[in-house]
């Protein structure tokens, strides 16, 4: 600024700091005046790969893949992270050619002397497939890199494995995205991935089967067997989620979107009341009823509200009929407890 407070050499790392925040938001204008100033200061820094990926990265920010690419090819060696950010200006785009695209610099990245894909190459690359208009088109391309990574040197860790369960939920495979957590969970438990699969991936895999709703003529054997299969393979996901949030503490804990997909599957069970009862009582269980009293008095009425309008199946066996009048009791006593129900 024309003080002389700092020397050069110390404001050097400031405007580097300055560029890289400035990148992060999405200001490619004031990355290039700030490129302009610090090349001042001193010269050679302001064009440097690191201040030139920040400058990619601002236009990918805004989604702008075309002035990426200009920025990009001046670099003269790019590292990994100017091809992640040109990668990553691709999946921000919403263009729908974006996916062969980003494969396209994806390869080039793989085929570049100087670098190799890294975990984010990797994850961005299917990222852009998720937001793909029909991402089953990229559902084999997707596996294969899965695989490469399991068995390469870019291990996949969490964000890898919930891309790739979404975009099988995308396309309504909910039996395969579960097939996908558990090998998620074996590597772990082998300790080929340093990763932990998180509440949100269970929470994503019951949502899966939640929202396939398959029911559809309960006459018809093969659908009622599926959704049977489906409450079943809902709870061992559910089941899981319990066992690793023992191994690490807190982080697959059951919340209440993980209820409230189960609540959803159980309702579309041919054994509804039964079903979403055991739900329920899991949520005892498990004193999610202490912790979200709101949470469970919310899904206690809906499952009463759906056992209401299915009499017949309310009555059909003393076990449903005992279930509902527990959950009828329930209700009782969180509206007993005056204010005690809602968040505060």
């Amino acid at each position: 600024n024309g003080s002389g407070k700092y020397k050069a050499t110390e404001l050097v790392p400031l405007m580097q700091s300055l560029i890289d925040v400035l990148g992060r938001v999405g200001e490619p204008k004031l990355v290039q005046a700030a490129m302009v100033e610090l090349e001042k200061i001193s010269k050679g820094s302001g064009r440097s790969t690191h201040c030139c990926t920040r400058l990619i990265e601002a236009y990918a920010m805004l989604g702008e893949p075309e002035q990426a690419s200009k920025v990009f090819n001046y670099i003269k060696v790019p590292d990994v992270d100017s091809w992640n950010q040109l990668l990553n200006a691709w999946m921000r785009s919403n263009r729908p050619d974006a996916p062969e695209r980003a494969m396209v610099v994806f390869q080039r990245l793989k085929e570049s002397q100087d670098n190799s894909p890294n975990t984010e190459s990797f994850n961005l690359l299917l990222n852009c497939f998720l937001e793909a208009e029909n991402p089953e088109r990229f559902l084999e391309h997707t596996s294969r890199f899965v695989s490469e990574m399991e068995h390469g040197a870019a291990k996949p860790n969490a964000e890898t494995y919930l891309s790739y369960i979404k975009l099988l939920n995308s396309c309504s495979m909910p039996n395969e995205a579960l097939a996908v957590l558990e090998r998620f969970c074996e590597l772990c438990e082998k300790g080929t991935i340093n990763d932990r699969p998180n509440v949100e991936h269970f929470n994503a895999v019951i949502w899966g089967f939640a929202n396939a709703k398959s029911s559809g003529d309960q006459e018809n054997f093969s659908k009622v067997a599926k959704t049977l299969q489906m409450m079943l393979d809902a709870s061992y996901a559910f089941q899981r989620m319990l066992q690793v949030s023992q191994l690490t503490p807190f982080s697959a804990e059951p919340n209440a979107d993980t209820y409230r997909g189960l609540i959803e599957v159980a309702l579309q069970s041919p054994d509804s009341g039964n079903a979403a009862g055991h739900v329920v009582e899991t949520m005892v269980k498990k004193n999610f009823y202490w912790k979200r009293p709101d949470i469970t008095l919310e899904l206690c009425h809906k499952v009463l509200s759906h056992l209401r309008e299915s009499e017949s199946e309310k009555f059909s066996n003393s076990g449903t009929q005992d279930r509902y009048l527990r959950i009828h009791d329930l209700v009782k006593e969180l509206e007993a407890r005056p204010n005690k129900h809602k968040r505060s």
